[in-house]
């Protein structure tokens, strides 16, 4: 049995109708540290909602929905653990005035947490994000949702959804940004644990500079186009979600160049919003430099046109491979020759009248 309770309790709410103004050393939002084994199963929540603009200055840490230190004691049958709740909601601009350590919404080791952070937009100036953690926990209990609807995201690492033996869901929503990253990892799970991520970028250029792993959960792409230095890679949990509304790419329809790709899964499109018409269409939804490895092992098409088919797979393109999406359009008789059908076929149920 898990159990909180036994330690402190704080909760707090802050209100701002304008701009904040800067924030310097920490920013916290619903966090337990403990370092004292008598305080484990102590719980916390914070809410901060800012109308306006809030700038950080330089080192300064962002805890929403965090457990830090010992968050977890086994007392014979009963677990303690601490718990943490946290939201940050900024209407305006999140303004970076300098690099920054770590970033955790929804972080735990061995206790629940938590956490949800949204923004109207990031202006990371020169400055960078060394640690994202979303939705990360050892073997406890993790939530983490982020979510900017405009500007710049620089990260080192970014975790999303992703335990050792815990349980964590984690959510990366990022619209009509520029993103640079140095490595991805989402809805990675060790031995015993059950993670799930969710990765969408709408209108969004994204440059991960070594690799980008989805093992359980979703990538979505819409209108955006995911650059990755090294590795992409798709485990059995993993669906590709790609959004097609023109020929565009990255503009009009989502898509991933990579050095490498390893897929499985399954894959989803979305043709809805696409006009058909015409004679074939072909769109390379992966890109790879080198070879593409493996493949999805289920395929979805969601508004495709009954007049046309899709096929989906891997072709060779000078040094490289991509994999391509055609629609083909089926052949339809010309009036002339459906007459004839039909006349063929009336004359032939005659035959069998007469007989």
């Amino acid at each position: 049995m898990f159990l909180a309770g036994r330690g402190s309790v704080a909760e707090g709410q802050l209100d701002i109708g304008g701009n904040a103004g800067t924030v310097n050393s920490l920013l916290i939002a619903g966090n337990v540290t403990s370092g004292d084994v008598a305080q484990i199963g102590s719980r916390a929540s914070g809410s901060v909602a800012i109308g306006g603009n809030l700038d950080l200055q330089a080192g300064t840490g962002l805890f929403v929905g965090t457990t830090i230190g010992q968050d977890r004691f086994v007392d014979g049958a009963t677990t303690h653990i601490n718990q943490a709740t946290g939201s940050v909601a900024i209407g305006g601009t999140l303004r970076l005035l300098g690099d920054t350590g770590f970033v955790g919404i929804g972080f735990t080791n061995g206790g629940s947490a938590e956490g949800s952070f949204s923004a109207g937009a990031m202006d990371m100036g020169g400055a960078r994000i060394g640690n994202l953690q979303v939705g990360v926990s050892g073997d406890g209990q993790a939530s983490g949702s982020l979510r900017v609807s405009g500007g710049t995201l620089v990260v080192g690492n970014a975790f999303v959804g992703t335990t050792i033996g815990g349980t964590a869901l984690g959510e990366l929503r990022l619209a009509g940004m520029s993103v640079v990253a140095e490595r991805v990892v989402a809805g990675r799970q060790g031995a015993g644990g059950t993670a799930s991520a969710r990765v969408e970028l709408v209108g969004t250029d994204a440059d991960v500079a070594d690799d980008f792993e989805l093992d359980q959960g979703e990538l979505a792409l819409e209108r955006s186009l995911l650059s990755i230095g090294d590795a992409f890679r798709l485990g059995t949990g993993a669906t590709l979600r790609l959004d097609i509304d023109g020929p565009g790419r990255g503009t009009e329809f989502g898509a991933v160049d990579a050095l490498l790709a390893f897929l499985d899964g399954e894959l989803a499109v979305d043709l809805s919003d696409l006009s058909f018409g015409g004679g074939s269409m072909s769109f390379d939804l992966i890109r790879a430099g080198g070879d593409i490895t493996g493949d999805f092992t289920s395929r979805l098409f969601i508004g495709l046109d009954p007049r046309y088919q899709a096929l989906a797979g891997i072709f060779v393109d000078g040094a490289g491979e991509v994999y391509r999406l055609t629609l083909t359009r089926l052949d339809v008789p010309e009036p002339a020759s459906l007459l004839l059908v039909l006349l063929a076929l009336s004359a032939g149920w005659g035959l069998r009248r007469r007989r």
